[in-house]
């Protein structure tokens, strides 16, 4: 789990078929020092599992990646202090799974588009 040693929640509030996180990336994660020193830039795979979790905290349940759909690193992420970032997650619920558009953004700059389905654990 990534929540609370690499990014930390800020604010979350309800939207219109889901949710919208205000966010921020803790520099100090050991994930930095090797991706890259001097030069941090946030694995995409580390935004993916943010999304995953903000998901699991929306629903209140425990979830497992199923596929992806779309995945879309626009712009660098880097864990400069004081940024705040708007994950914003909007959700379809199936029988058996969840539909999650996501996007990772801050003033206007879209660093992360994402679409996928989750199921339950």
């Amino acid at each position: 789990m990534l929540k609370d040693s690499y990014f930390r929640i800020l604010n979350k509030e309800n939207i219109e078929n889901g949710f919208r996180y205000e966010v921020s990336l803790i520099e100090s994660h050991p994930i930095y020092q090797g991706h890259f020193p001097g030069n941090p830039i946030s694995p995409g795979v580390c935004s993916i599992q943010m999304i995953r979790e903000c998901t699991e905290d929306a629903l209140n349940k425990q979830l497992c990646l199923k596929s992806i759909n779309v995945c879309r690193f626009s712009t660098l992420l880097t864990p400069q202090k004081g940024v705040h970032l708007q994950l914003e997650i909007i959700l379809t619920n199936n029988n058996d799974s969840v539909d999650a558009k996501a996007t990772i953004s801050n003033d206007g700059i879209t660093y992360v588009s994402y679409k996928g389905t989750f199921v339950l654990k």
